[in-house]
């Protein structure tokens, strides 16, 4: 499943022109796999007994954010800015290249529809 962002945008509108921005925020997710620890045996003094070890069983995988991301979306939701989310760890190896090289390495990005790139959350908070 590829992942297509939404153009969204922000409408304003001075002096009887309308103009709507569209405002692109990059991030990379993370893979975390979700484990559990058991014990083997019903009986506790025979695990004690047998080095108390503990099997470790998969409960499946999740997808976290960086602290840095989840900041910068939630800044831009708390000013009521309407942008598109492009996870980079979702998109297809040409997306990914096309970000590296138009200098997209480290998360978060925030692009704008004129090509101006914030990078970083305190550029973010600067701008806005």
């Amino acid at each position: 499943m590829r992942f297509k962002p939404e153009t969204k945008g922000l409408s304003v509108t001075v002096s009887n022109i309308h103009w709507e921005i569209i405002l692109r925020l990059y991030v990379e997710s993370k893979k975390v796999e979700l484990v559990e620890y058991v014990i083997p045996y019903t009986d506790t003094e025979v695990a004690l007994h047998h080095g108390g070890m503990y099997v470790c069983r998969s409960k499946g995988n999740a997808k976290s954010l960086s602290a840095e991301d989840n900041e910068a979306i939630e800044y831009l939701k708390g000013k009521k800015l309407s942008f598109s989310l492009v996870d980079l760890s979702e998109c297809s190896f040409k997306v990914k290249l096309t970000a590296r090289i138009s200098g997209i390495i480290k998360t978060p990005v925030l692009v704008c529809e004129n090509g101006s790139r914030l990078k970083g959350i305190e550029e973010i908070r600067t701008y806005f």
